[in-house]
């Protein structure tokens, strides 16, 4: 008989392998795994939608309640997620405002709320001695830069919205800003979140944060935009506690709008740059396009 030849039999082996990875079964881990990164990088406004999708993959009762509670709570805080309260106010979980693993402070009024994370319904708790905000040494400078950064995100933000000023026993306050626009019928949504830390030092504060920003279009296809930036220390200066909230908000408005602007300045200038690099200058057959509307039709008519 014929021998194999060594390249028909390394063409034999690869073949052998391939089928068995293709063969081999996936175990609960890694599925659970895979259901965590798809559930973690959901985009804005999409969260239950990828939930479903995902959970259908997997058998009934491979991811538990308890993981999946825990799950959503790692995405609302990493997404700066906003829940509605009583009389139309707003509160945004984060690090800064949670207490336990349910249970949230809303700084504007130090109230506590048992909050669910897959519904994100919030239900007011009853008061148990000073909230940790009232409690702190910075409680002026936090009231201060509380009232200016919500008046700058009601101004300048639209759809839902909401800031976060938090102060606790160091000479730091945290300030979270996020928003969240959705348009799921049109195929977009998107939402901008910033976290920033005031460092006060005598009649100094020192500005210092991250910005990130999400985008998704998936109309007959799937763009999505995902960017971050840090923000280097700024100091702003100020003769008392009134004055520190003004100057904290202009340096989140002027970072904010810088950021903003170098992503309209790189779309307005997509198609001049970087469309026109991804292009090629001349096709394959090396012959440039003749798109002399004239001589293709006077070539039509010679071929007749």
């Amino acid at each position: 008989p014929a021998r194999e030849s060594p390249a028909a039999k390394r063409r034999t082996s690869s073949m052998a392998e391939y089928v068995e990875e293709e063969d081999e079964e996936v175990s609960d881990e890694e599925k659970v795994a895979i259901v965590q990164h798809f559930l973690l990088n959901s985009p804005p406004g999409e969260f239950d939608e990828v939930k479903g999708d995902a959970l259908a993959l997997v058998q009934d009762g491979l991811v538990s309640d308890s993981m999946l509670a825990g799950i959503c709570r790692a995405y609302n805080k990493d997404a700066l997620r906003i829940v509605d309260l009583e009389e139309g106010r707003k509160m945004v979980l984060c690090d800064a405002s949670e207490i336990d693993a349910t249970t949230y402070l809303d700084p504007r009024t130090g109230d506590s709320y048992s909050v669910d994370h897959a519904t994100l319904a919030a239900t007011k708790l009853e008061s148990e001695g000073s909230p940790p905000t009232a409690a702190s040494a910075l409680g002026e400078e936090r009231t201060a830069i509380e009232a200016a950064v919500s008046e700058y995100v009601a101004a300048q933000y639209a759809g839902n919205a909401c800031a976060g000023t938090f102060a606790d026993d160091t000479d730091a306050i945290k300030v979270v800003v996020s928003g969240e626009k959705l348009n799921l019928r049109n195929y977009w949504s998107g939402n901008w979140r910033s976290t920033w830390t005031v460092e006060v030092r005598g009649t100094e504060a020192f500005v210092s944060g991250n910005m990130k920003v999400r985008a998704h279009y998936f109309e007959d296809g799937n763009v999505q935009l995902q960017t971050s930036k840090d923000v280097p220390p700024t100091t702003a200066s100020f003769a008392d506690a009134s004055q520190i909230g003004p100057a904290v908000a202009d340096i989140i408005q002027q970072a904010e709008s810088e950021l903003q602007q170098g992503l309209e300045d790189m779309y307005s200038n997509m198609s001049h740059e970087t469309f026109k690099a991804m292009r090629r200058v001349m096709p394959i057959t090396r012959t440039k396009m003749k798109w002399n509307i004239h001589e293709i039709a006077l070539n039509r008519n010679l071929r007749k």
